[in-house]
């Protein structure tokens, strides 16, 4: 059975349905911000080129982080409600994995990959990857020691992953699935607001 992939966690966001490593349909909309506006009908977009129905797949498959606080939030919100809806499972791959499945479709000799994506604040989110298992816990690293542990590595992941490739290592036994829940290596800078009741204490 085909299933829905969503990445709106780094740049913009992109849509994919696949069967097996089968892309059915495409769809990808760069604007840096606007995912909340853009991702809706995107989906709906590839859903009528695939000639697909919610209730057809056989799971949601969305990026949980680490990257944009408001794009993690928007991604699950979305996949959540959809599965909600039509009673499909979601679940989530790390915007990490992504981004080694990349690297891995590239340099197919590479087993050992350094994946790397921006994080702000001159630093960057690193993880190890070995025949796409993960071998390292997920850091923040400075461009320094990044650039030395990826001497250690056969190839370094430092492009954006879009939906073709979550949908890809969906398909892979090495997939690691998480908890349809947000996936933070540095707690957000945005802090909620206290309720109204808090505030007036």
């Amino acid at each position: 059975m085909p299933l829905l992939a969503i990445e709106s966690a780094l740049t913009g966001c992109s849509v994919a349905i696949a069967k097996g490593e089968k892309i059915l349909a495409f769809g990808k909309d760069d604007k840096l911000s606007g995912q909340a506006a853009s991702l809706v009908p995107l989906i709906e977009k590839v859903m009528r080129e695939a000639g697909l129905t919610f209730g057809e797949l056989q799971k949601i498959i969305v990026t949980c982080g680490p990257g944009s606080f408001t794009g993690i939030r928007i991604g699950l919100a979305t996949a959540q409600a959809l599965g909600f809806a039509s009673g499909v499972k979601v679940q989530c791959l790390t915007t990490l994995a992504a981004a080694a499945v990349r690297a891995h479709r590239k340099y197919a000799d590479a087993s050992r990959i350094l994946a790397q994506l921006p994080a702000g604040k001159g630093e960057l989110y690193t993880q190890v990857f070995e025949h796409l298992r993960a071998e390292s816990e997920p850091a923040l690293l400075t461009p320094e020691a990044a650039e030395a542990l990826g001497k250690t590595c056969h190839a370094v992941a430092a492009e954006a992953p879009d939906a073709r490739d979550v949908a890809w290592l969906a398909a892979q036994k090495e997939a690691a699935f998480l908890l349809a829940e947000p996936f933070y290596i540095r707690p957000p800078d945005a802090k909620p607001a206290k309720p109204l009741a808090a505030r007036a204490q």
